[in-house]
């Protein structure tokens, strides 16, 4: 009969420590990845003006049209850019200042929600997950993690990505996001 209590409590206990560590391990701040795209991927979506105002330093842009319809690229190294860029979108008004027409995946109810926009250069293509969103007081931090791949031959040029997450409104003053490669 002791063995069988037993048996039971650690069962109880092993179900008792998955069900708090799913519970941990959900999205903070309902945080969600509502679209990753590369600069030149949102051409007609978001303004010109805002796209060529808000370049990162070390991508690739587009500097003509060569023979063949072709454009030619160069790399941004002017060290007075930025390496990456956050913006905090908290209305529709802010949000129509940046979007002409915005892609179907990104919806955000202004009321409740904001929308963070995170951008940088990156060599790869790669699926993009939020690992992490941690706000203190009034700093909010989030990780995204890209899957590491050795050998597989995927880099490219560099290309500003921009990603959109979708989140609970907060109270924040500060926003910092890093992309973890592995």
């Amino acid at each position: 009969m002791k063995k069988v209590r037993r048996q039971i409590a650690v069962l109880l206990g092993i179900v008792l420590c998955a069900a708090v560590s799913a519970g941990c391990s959900g999205n903070a701040y309902h945080a969600e990845l509502a679209l990753l795209r590369r600069s030149v991927d949102l051409n007609g979506y978001i303004r010109e003006d805002f796209l060529e105002e808000n370049r990162v330093f070390g991508a690739f842009y587009p500097i003509g049209e060569a023979e063949g319809g072709t454009a030619d690229y160069e790399q941004l190294t002017d060290e007075s850019y930025p390496r990456e860029r956050i913006f905090c979108i908290r209305s529709e008004e802010e949000f129509n200042g940046v979007f002409v027409l915005p892609p179907q995946e990104l919806k955000a109810d202004f009321q409740t929600q904001m929308l963070v926009v995170h951008t940088q250069a990156c060599m790869y293509s790669r699926p993009v997950e939020i690992k992490r969103v941690e706000k203190e007081g009034e700093e909010l931090f989030i990780l995204f993690g890209m899957e590491e791949r050795r050998g597989v031959g995927d880099a490219s040029m560099p290309a500003q990505i921009y990603l959109f997450v979708v989140m609970d409104a907060l109270d924040v003053t500060s926003i910092a996001c890093a992309l973890k490669i592995g």
